[in-house]
C-alpha cells in the first residue's frame, strides 16, 4: 500500500484497519496486530482511535463466538479450529469461549449434557477437541453421534491436569471460574 500511495497515509491507515478487522473475524490476532499499530501511528485521528480499540480487544483477550447458524446437526458436526488460543484467565488477557447461543437450553446442573472434552496429539502438538452437541444430546454419557459442532483448540490440553484425567464437568467449571466460558 506505501508503494502505490505513499502520501496518503490516512488511506493506507483506513486499509490497515479494514485488513486487521478481517483478520480479527478469521480469528488471526497476530496478523491484526501489526497492521493496528501501524495505523494507529500514521492514521488520522479517528483511525487511530479504531486501531487503539482494536488493539485493546486483542490485548485484553479475544472472545471467540460461535452461533446456532454455525452449527452442524447430531452426527455430522461442523469443525472450527483455533490456534494459539490463549488459557490465561479472562481477567489477564485471556481468550474466552461464547458458546451460549449453542447452549440453548443448557443450565449449571445438565451443561454436561452439552459438551465433552477429548485430547489428541500429532507431532507433538495436543489439540483439545471441545464437542457441542446443541441439542443436549450427551445425557446418557458421551456419544459422538449427538456431536453438532467440533471446537478445535490446537496447543492446548484442557483434559489433563497435574498428571490426571479431569471430567468434563471439572473442566466446564474450571473453565467458568477463569471466565474463559459464556454459557
Amino acid at each position: 500500500l506505501q508503494k502505490i500511495a505513499p502520501d496518503d497515509k490516512t488511506l493506507i491507515a483506513r486499509l490497515q484497519v479494514y485488513a486487521a478487522d478481517a483478520a480479527l473475524g478469521l480469528h488471526r490476532p497476530d496478523e491484526a496486530r501489526p497492521l493496528l499499530e501501524a495505523a494507529e501511528t500514521y492514521g488520522d485521528d479517528e483511525m487511530k482511535l479504531a486501531a487503539k480499540a482494536s488493539l485493546s480487544e486483542i490485548a485484553g483477550g479475544e472472545t471467540f463466538r460461535f452461533e446456532l447458524g454455525a452449527n452442524g446437526t447430531a452426527g455430522t458436526p461442523t469443525s472450527q479450529t483455533i490456534s494459539g488460543f490463549n488459557s490465561n484467565t479472562a481477567s489477564n488477557g485471556g481468550d474466552v469461549l461464547n458458546l451460549a447461543d449453542l447452549l440453548q437450553g443448557a443450565t449449571s446442573s445438565n451443561i454436561t449434557n452439552y459438551l465433552h472434552f477429548t485430547t489428541s496429539t500429532s507431532g507433538g502438538v495436543t489439540t483439545t477437541t471441545l464437542h457441542v452437541s446443541a441439542t443436549g444430546g450427551y445425557s446418557s454419557g458421551f456419544s459422538a453421534s449427538a456431536d453438532t459442532m467440533h471446537i478445535n483448540l490446537s496447543a492446548v490440553d484442557l483434559v489433563h491436569s497435574g498428571g490426571s484425567t479431569l471430567t468434563d464437568a471439572a473442566i466446564i467449571q474450571s473453565l467458568l471460574n477463569k471466565g474463559k466460558l459464556v454459557e
